[in-house]
């Protein structure tokens, strides 16, 4: 049993609920008839009694049991749907099962979520570094590897400002990935 998957932007909740329910029903009928008959006749003249009794009973025992699961995820913050957060997740049941002490298999069930598409912004490269050798008075050199620019369209380059505690940023330079030099280490600077 699943839920279909969920996806939607930040700043919200979602949740998704799957609910498990099992009835048995126990049912029981019995009858039973008693008739009887009687005559008695004379010189032509019959005359004769009969009756009957009857009995039924039944019952039906009916249970249901159930139990509802419910999940709620929430989103990123609303802000952060700008710089490609997301995913997309959905609630599922299986049946679990363990041997308990008398040698018995307990059956039971497992509710568990799965998340795929998950979208996150590309990260700093861990060896992002400046080449001093290279920076100028009136330019920056920057250096980082890459191992494959195929899966690399560009990287850019932004400036931060602070200024009032509030942080700003400026869009310094895109470098596309097609512009690295291909190292000794068989990736990309």
């Amino acid at each position: 049993m699943a839920v279909d998957f969920t996806s939607a932007g930040g700043g919200m909740s979602q949740s998704q609920s799957i609910e498990m329910s099992q009835e048995n029903e126990t049912s029981y009928s019995s009858g039973i008839e008693l008739g009887f008959q009687g005559g008695v006749g004379a010189g032509g003249v019959t005359v004769g009694i009969s009756g009957s009794e009857g009995y039924e009973a039944g019952y039906v025992y009916t249970t249901t049991s159930g139990s509802s699961y419910t999940a709620e995820m929430q989103n990123m913050p609303k802000e952060a749907e700008d710089y490609g957060y997301g995913m997309s997740w959905k609630l599922f049941t299986h049946e679990g099962s363990y041997v308990n002490s008398n040698g018995k298999t307990v059956k039971f069930p497992v509710v568990d979520y799965l998340v795929t598409d998950v979208m996150t912004p590309p990260t700093i490269p861990s060896d992002f570094r400046q080449d001093y050798s290279a920076s100028t008075r009136d330019s920056v050199a920057l250096e980082w590897e890459y191992d494959d620019p195929s899966k690399v369209e560009c990287f850019n380059i932004y400036r931060l400002l602070t200024i009032d505690g509030r942080t700003y940023d400026t869009l310094a330079g895109i470098v596309p990935s097609y512009e690295g030099i291909k190292n000794d280490r068989d990736s990309y600077t």
